[in-house]
């Protein structure tokens, strides 16, 4: 796993893995082949719902999936580049279900040599 952590985007997207089709057929696999053309719809909805949620609130709950958040963070040390008046900016960050973080340490409790990461499978060509 050591050398998936310098796999760029462009690596994933020559071996197919960001193609937003992969994504919807997938989505329609597991929705009893839905059309993925009406699941990119309700995926637009959501994406739409979700960014006026943000605005509002500044939160949104996924259920079983885990929480946005607009946060705001103090700029660091040397990257302070904002004007002296602006020191505090808005930031994007997901929580994770802690069923998932649970899920993955127990895996990883029973077999340290575990290999959870699946770019290791499908990366052997893309390395090479």
């Amino acid at each position: 796993m050591e050398g998936l952590k310098n796999v760029k985007i462009k690596a994933l997207k020559k071996a197919g893995l960001l193609d937003e089709g992969r994504f919807f057929q997938s989505w329609s696999e597991q929705c009893n082949y839905a059309d993925p053309k009406i699941l990119r719809e309700y995926w637009q909805g959501l994406v739409r719902a979700t960014t006026k949620e943000l605005r509002a609130h500044g939160c949104v709950r996924f259920p079983h999936l885990g929480l946005f958040m607009l946060k705001r963070e103090k700029p660091r040390g040397v990257w302070q580049t904002h004007p002296p008046g602006r020191k505090w900016r808005m930031v994007l960050r997901f929580y994770f279900v802690d069923k998932w973080r649970r899920y993955f340490d127990n895996i990883l409790r029973a077999d340290p040599d575990a290999i959870l990461d699946p770019r290791d499978k499908l990366f052997r060509d893309v390395k090479k």
